[in-house]
């Protein structure tokens, strides 16, 4: 009887199942491979890509605490076929209500717990605990670090060494863990425990949140029980970039995805990216992102809108125009002042991003910060969870999805991470992929300049070629080497990804150390 009913789930696998779906059913892309194969994992058994999104953060704040802990916050952009449908979901770290005193370190309010319960309300379709059971069990009974975590670490060192509880867990033997070595969060465990028996309301406003908010006061931290119950995620728009058959929508959040949609407008803007040369794109790159990042210092709600009712923030062609006209030259505009923290060494990652695609149609595109790499550094006593640094200004997160507005068809979707992530990063993969047809992988390893609006200087990617430096130079560019400039995962189906989805392209940045997997049965 045992042989026969094992055959009938062979015939016809239960849905929640991982394989109980056949043909293609989506595809991820995330900086730590563990959490893509949980993502693909959730697909393949017929989650969504909100699902698969949820599981994935989840894992990730097990995995990647350094960039995507309990502490910290982030933005999404959402999807969705059925209703054709794209939208912000906003869950930033928190700023505290009143300054941090004496003695004590500015700590965010926390947002991923109840951003990801906000996504996941609205469209998962698998259980919100069986996502966070998978993070649990990480935790509780141990996991291998990846390369991306031993490497963050390592960098990190002297950042966690001071806070014993955050050093005893990641350096267990006084050394930081090293890829491969084992590491178990048991605190961290209690806490994702429940998360998933209670869901964030137990977090943010329970009994719980009492604790938790005792909990960093004892490491030293700012933020108080009344921040924790004011925060609330929001909805809200996206900015929109309209160019031939597609429309580009950026994240409308603080300063970065307003940045990341005014340069890949510039990039768009009469053909300019799709008809220029290499290095010359490279140029105009770092002339449009200055002129970004001028725009929002004049105005920090740029870019003014010029859309209809049913799209409320298209950016105006005139606008556009009016920017791209600064450009036409071909020589390098000096810029005296702007805004931004220019790039620095390659480091811990204080913010990430992943994308998820379902069978039916929906994308899901995240990015996530702690604002420093594992936030404050110190981890809210007896909880596991890292207390994200409170933000000093806004958040480099500018997440990406490219589709066609008649057909509602996904196209591209790409979020960024780093440290810092610089938003030239995202809208640069996009205008290669999208604008000048260059193939997702090849777009992903092109060499990256960045002029972040930090005084006049143009930041190029290490291993630059001579020849692209001379022209840089030659157009009056004043050059300074930063080690690596942003990290992208992205996707792209170049016929849409219901219309053709074996052709579509999952990749993560050669700068990470992540996994692209699709799930196909």
């Amino acid at each position: 009887m045992a042989f026969g009913l094992a055959a009938c789930a062979e015939e016809k696998p239960l849905e929640g199942v991982e394989g109980s779906v056949l043909g293609f059913v989506g595809g991820v892309a995330a900086e730590e491979p563990r959490a893509a194969l949980v993502g693909r994992q959730v697909l393949a058994s017929g989650g969504s890509a909100a699902d698969a999104a949820t599981a994935m953060y989840f894992t990730l704040s097990v995995t990647y605490p350094s960039a995507a802990g309990l502490g910290g916050g982030g933005v999404c952009l959402v999807h969705d076929v059925e209703s054709g449908k794209i939208e912000t979901l906003r869950f930033l770290p928190g700023q505290p209500a009143d300054p941090a005193p004496s003695g004590t370190v500015r700590t965010a309010v926390p947002g991923n717990p109840a951003g990801f319960f906000a996504l996941h309300a609205r469209f998962g379709n698998q259980p919100w605990a069986t996502h966070v059971s998978r993070a649990e069990q990480l935790a509780r009974f141990g996991t291998r670090a990846s390369r991306a975590l031993a490497w963050d670490i390592a960098w990190a060192r002297a950042w966690l060494q001071p806070h014993p509880q955050s050093w005893s867990i990641f350096a267990p033997d006084g050394q930081p863990l090293k890829e491969g070595q084992f590491l178990r969060q048991i605190d961290l465990a209690g806490i994702l425990s429940s998360l998933r028996a209670r869901g964030p309301g137990e977090f943010y406003r329970g009994r719980l949140s009492g604790e938790f908010a005792h909990a960093v006061r004892l490491a030293g931290g700012s933020m108080t029980l009344e921040d924790l119950r004011a925060y609330k995620p929001s909805w809200g728009t996206t900015i929109e970039v309209e160019s031939g058959n597609h429309s580009a929508h950026f994240a409308d959040a603080p300063s970065a995805g307003r940045a990341a949609a005014i340069l890949y407008a510039l990039l768009a803007a009469d053909d300019a990216f799709e008809d220029l040369g290499g290095d010359a794109r490279l140029h105009l790159i770092a002339e449009a992102s200055s002129s970004a990042a001028g725009e929002l210092l004049a105005d920090p709600q740029a870019p003014p809108i010029g859309g209809t009712k049913k799209r409320p923030r298209l950016i105006s062609e005139s606008y556009v125009n009016r920017l791209a006209r600064n450009l036409a030259s071909g020589r390098h505009r000096p810029a005296s002042i702007g805004i931004g923290q220019a790039p620095g060494g390659i480091g811990a990652s204080s913010s990430t991003g992943f994308v998820a695609a379902d069978r039916a149609g929906s994308a899901v595109a995240c990015s996530l910060t702690m604002n420093a790499p594992f936030g404050s550094g110190r981890m809210a006593r007896g909880t596991g969870v890292f207390m994200a640094a409170a933000p000093t200004r806004p958040a480099p997160l500018g997440p990406v999805i490219v589709l066609n507005p008649n057909t509602k068809q996904v196209h591209f979707a790409a979020a960024g991470g780093g440290t810092p992530t610089t938003p030239e990063a995202v809208p640069a993969v996009a205008a290669a992929t999208m604008l000048a047809g260059i193939p997702l992988k090849e777009a992903l390893a092109l060499r990256r300049v960045s002029r972040p609006g930090n005084g006049d200087t143009t930041y190029f990617e290490a291993g630059m070629d001579g020849e692209s430096l001379r022209f840089l130079r030659d157009r009056g560019h004043r050059l300074r080497e930063a080690a690596v400039l942003g990290r992208v995962s992205a996707l792209h189906c170049r016929a849409g990804l219901q219309r053709e989805p074996e052709q579509c392209r999952f990749a993560v940045d050669s700068r990470s150390h992540g996994l692209a997997a699709t799930a196909e049965q």
